[in-house]
Formats: C-alpha cells, sequence, structure tokens
C-alpha cells in the first residue's frame, strides 16, 4: 500500500497523473452510465423490450451520452480545479470564486447544449432511432 501511495496517489510524474485523470473519468463515466441508464431501460421495457435486452439497451443509451458529454464535464471540472480554486477561492477572494463558478456553470451549459445538438442527437438517432428512450421526446 505504501507503494501505492508512492508511486502511483502522490506522484507529479506526468504519466502518474495521466493514468490517476484516466482512472477518475472512467470511473465517472461508469457513474454516469449506471445511475442514468436505468431511465431508458425502464421506458424500454414499457414498450415491451424484454427486460435483459432493455437494460443493455438502456445502459448503452447512457454509456454513449455520458461519454458525449464528457467534454463539458471536463471543462467544467479542470476549470474549477486550475483556475477559481488556486486564484480565488485558496487566496479568499470568495465573492470572485463565486462569481467565477456561477460564469463557468453557464458557460458548460451552452457548452452541453452545443454538444447535445450537434453530436449527441445525431449520434442518438444512429444508434437507438430516435433522440431519447422516452417516448414523450419524440420529434
Amino acid at each position: 500500500m505504501q507503494r501505492l501511495n508512492q508511486e502511483f496517489v502522490f506522484s507529479n510524474q506526468p504519466r502518474q497523473r495521466l493514468a490517476r485523470h484516466g482512472l477518475f473519468w472512467l470511473a465517472w463515466g461508469l457513474f454516469f452510465t449506471l445511475t442514468y441508464g436505468f431511465l431508458p431501460a425502464n421506458y424500454l421495457i414499457h414498450e415491451g423490450v424484454a427486460w435483459p435486452l432493455a437494460f443493455l439497451k438502456g445502459f448503452l443509451i447512457s454509456g454513449i451520452d455520458s461519454v458525449l458529454f464528457m467534454p463539458a464535464h471536463m471543462f467544467l471540472t479542470y476549470c474549477l480545479l486550475y483556475w477559481v480554486i488556486p486564484q480565488y477561492l485558496m487566496k479568499g477572494r470568495y465573492g470572485w470564486a463565486f462569481i467565477n463558478t456561477i460564469f463557468l456553470i453557464i458557460a458548460t451549459s451552452f457548452l452541453s447544449a452545443v454538444l447535445a445538438e450537434f453530436i449527441v442527437y445525431p449520434v442518438r438517432m444512429a444508434v437507438h432511432g430516435r433522440y431519447s428512450g422516452i417516448p414523450s421526446f419524440l420529434p
């Protein structure tokens, strides 16, 4: 365990840092895939799809969505970690930290909307044949 801490967790070597970030985003993607996979699966079950196939499709849909929306989440995460926290929060400039966080949330929302319109929805149409697993969202 000592070796793991020294060589992976607390290492500043670029290869180890990249591996830590990759592991974090992999866990993040798995979390969102599992968290949001049940909604499309539930609607597919109500459409008459057998439950094993419905869950497989539901997790596939949410897994693809989590990967496609990842750039927006990465933008917000890294801006907070490497800009807002060290430049404002750690220096006691709480008002500016709050204002910049609100600005970043708005910018991330805009980025998510752009990703949804030009990347996520076309991929959903190609993979699933519609924008969502929810019938009321059909075009």
